[in-house]
């Protein structure tokens, strides 16, 4: 459990440090009111796509630890998670199929981008293998 703690900050930390890449303004890293405030943002904005990444690469970075401690640690939670995502793994490619398209794609007659639905479906696959997660430690430690 300490390491996934550990796991936990580090990730936070490299999400925190992303973040400042990306939005230099919000965060006190250059002094307002000189001259050569715009310079400085400037010159952290020139690394916002490493920001992006780095903010990224945290949160599948905490996911994958999370995985594979409960592999490790809790095998019946790890089982529950993985027949979630052999289902939905599937459903969410053919999603992912009929709303791509050459002109934007998109379902129904909002014309929903499939960019949209790909994130919305990797955030509903995070959320839900969390949960499922979650509950079934839940329940194993309360059975015990």
């Amino acid at each position: 459990m300490k390491i996934l703690i550990t796991f936990f900050f580090v990730s936070v930390l490299l999400f925190v440090v992303g973040m400042a890449l990306v939005f230099p303004e919000s965060f006190p890293l250059c002094e307002v009111g000189y001259g050569h405030y715009y310079e400085c943002i400037d010159k952290y904005r020139a690394y916002d796509m490493e920001g992006a990444f780095l903010a990224l690469f945290s949160v599948v970075f905490l996911f994958v630890s999370i995985i594979i401690y409960t592999y490790l640690k809790i095998p019946a939670a790890f089982h529950s998670w993985k027949k979630f995502a052999i289902i939905y793994l599937p459903i969410a490619i053919v999603i992912l199929f009929v709303t791509a398209g050459e002109s934007g794609g998109g379902i129904g007659l909002a014309r929903i981008d499939s960019e949209i639905i790909s994130w919305w479906l990797a955030g509903l696959f995070l959320s839900a293998s969390l949960l499922i997660i979650a509950v079934k430690s839940w329940k194993l430690r309360k059975g015990k």
